[in-house]
């Protein structure tokens, strides 16, 4: 008898402080360059994000900064500074911060905060998919 998983591409492991804004999406290991056209996508509704940062990639979110269902950071630069035409790739996707770094294409932790330290989520990945698919949240019920 064969088995069938329910979690085929990858299991994101979560501790989730606060359901107010979640990490939704990582593309971590898009095709060719090591970190062109990587992003998180974070969902939430109508919260104020200012100085919020994450831990696993270098951004800190600047005053006045709300989140109102999507929001998406993305690594928007090649090596030489220029833009990496991110936006030609991915025409839906509209980016509204660019953080410095890299993620991580074997798995890392990233870690979302509050100004004051707390955690807001927390996502743990591992490389288990293909490479140019982002991975998802899942609602398990």
């Amino acid at each position: 008898m064969q088995k069938i998983g329910l979690l085929v591409i990858i299991i994101l492991l979560s501790n989730i402080v606060s359901a107010r804004v979640v990490i939704d999406e990582i593309m971590y290991n898009p095709f060719g360059d090591e970190y062109d056209f990587e992003y998180i996508e974070l969902y939430g509704e109508s919260e104020n994000i200012k100085n919020w940062y994450f831990e696993g990639i270098d951004y800190t979110f600047p005053e006045n900064t709300t989140i109102d269902r999507y929001l998406v950071i993305a690594n928007t630069l090649n090596d030489e500074g220029e833009n990496n035409d991110i936006f030609d790739k991915y025409p839906n996707i509209k980016c509204n911060h660019e953080y410095k770094g890299t993620l991580s294409n074997s798995g890392e932790i990233i870690i979302l905060r509050d100004n004051k330290n707390n955690i807001i989520d927390l996502i743990t990945y591992e490389d288990s998919t293909k490479e140019n698919h982002s991975i998802e949240r899942i609602k398990i019920e």
